[in-house]
């Protein structure tokens, strides 16, 4: 049986994705020393993540432009499609749904940058976005 990925993908990461990140670092679906233990963290494989990611038990943590990081997850979904869903220490959170993994260096830098642009707003000047992508 086939499914129109598309409608999977959003269904999952809007606005569930970054509904569940707000709710596990707010204490409302693990214990807090199982939150510790996910959130013990290795520096990532930068050929499978980005630089300054780190990964933990299911979670990355990610540096913002901006000052701190992202606690979250990322990947992709059959199909081909890219999401996140993700949230800051202060309960921010956003979920991203790509129809499409991006394909080159740029690309990825450029989805990168949606995340720092949300978490990041009146934080970075126009100036750092140019110099980010």
């Amino acid at each position: 049986m086939f499914t129109e990925q598309s409608e999977e993908t959003s269904l999952w990461h809007a606005p569930a994705g970054a509904a569940f990140y707000r709710g596990l670092f707010g204490g409302k679906l693990v214990p807090a020393r199982w939150l510790a233990e996910m959130k013990h963290t290795v520096p990532a494989d930068p050929r499978r993540l980005w630089p300054g990611a780190r990964y933990g038990l299911g979670l990355i943590a990610s540096p913002l432009q901006c000052g701190g990081m992202w606690w979250g997850h990322s990947g992709t979904v059959p199909g081909g499609h890219r999401g996140l869903g993700a949230v800051t220490p202060d309960g921010r959170g956003i979920a991203l749904a790509l129809n499409k993994v991006p394909e080159t260096d740029q690309a990825e830098a450029d989805f990168r940058a949606v995340v720092d642009r949300a978490f990041c707003a009146g934080d970075i000047t126009p100036h750092q976005i140019e110099e980010s992508a």
